[in-house]
C-alpha cells in the first residue's frame, strides 16, 4: 500500500521501560509516527493489525515475551510484509556476543547499543525506512502481487485501457467479472501461504457482474 504525500511512515517502539520508550519518542516523533508497545506480545498483536508500521525496534528482555521469541515470531509470520519488516534489536552492555549472533541468526535486521544516541538513531531509522520505500515501489511497479500470486491493480487497470481502447475501434462487447474477497488477512493465517495446495471456500467470496458494455 502506498503512503499516502506527506504522511508520516509508521515505527513501533517495543520496550517494558517507559523511560527508554518516551526517550526515542522524543528522537523520533517529529519525522515518523511512534507507536509503543510494553512488551513482545502486545507489539505483535498491533502488528498484526496495522500494516502501515514500517520499523520495529525491540529491547530483549521483556515479560510475556521477549525479544528473542517476538523476532522469531515476526520471521516465521504467514504475513510476509510482516515477515520482511526490518527488525533493529536494542542490546544492552550486559548482552553477549553469543547472544548477538543469536539474534542475527534469528532474522535481527541491526543491532544498536545502549545507551544510544539521537543521531545514531536517526540515521539508522531514516536508512531503513529509506530503504523500505524503495523495496515497495518495485514490489508496486511489478504485475504480480508477492503475497497472491495474482496480478495488481494497476497491471489490470493497464490492461482495462488496452481492452477498452480495442474494443472502441473494433466494435466488439465487453463483459467484466470483479470479485471481491473480504478480510483477506485471516484468511492467510487459516490457509496459509501455500497457494497451490489452497482452496477458498465460496462463502468467503463475493461476486458481481457488470453489465455488457460497447
Amino acid at each position: 500500500m502506498s503512503e499516502q504525500t506527506g504522511q508520516k511512515p509508521e515505527i513501533l517502539i517495543v520496550d517494558d521501560s517507559k523511560v527508554i520508550r518516551k526517550s526515542i519518542f522524543k528522537m523520533l516523533g517529529e519525522e515518523y509516527n511512534v507507536l509503543e508497545a510494553a512488551d513482545g506480545q502486545e507489539a505483535l498483536e498491533i502488528l498484526e493489525a496495522n500494516d502501515k508500521i514500517r520499523l520495529l525496534f525491540s529491547d530483549l528482555g521483556m515479560p510475556r515475551m521477549d525479544g528473542y521469541e517476538l523476532l522469531a515470531a515476526v520471521r516465521s509470520s504467514e504475513d510476509e510484509g510482516l515477515a520482511e519488516i526490518p527488525v533493529i534489536i536494542v542490546t544492552g552492555q550486559e548482552d553477549t556476543e553469543e547472544a548477538k549472533e543469536k539474534l542475527l541468526d534469528l532474522g535481527a535486521t541491526d543491532l544498536i547499543g545502549k545507551p544510544f544516541h539521537s543521531a545514531e538513531l536517526k540515521s539508522r531509522t531514516r536508512s531503513y525506512i529509506s530503504l523500505a520505500r524503495k523495496v515497495r515501489k518495485l514490489e508496486e511497479a511489478s504485475p504480480i502481487d508477492k503475497a497472491t500470486g495474482l496480478a495488481t491493480p494497476d497491471y489490470f487497470k493497464k490492461q482495462t485501457e488496452i481492452t477498452f481502447s480495442l474494443s472502441e475501434r473494433h466494435g466488439h462487447d465487453i463483459t467484466l467479472a470483479r470479485i471481491n474477497i473480504e478480510n483477506f488477512a485471516p484468511l492467510t493465517k487459516e490457509f496459509g501461504k501455500d497457494r497451490n495446495s489452497t482452496r477458498l471456500n465460496s462463502s468467503h467470496v463475493k461476486r458481481s457482474r457488470m453489465p455488457s458494455s460497447a
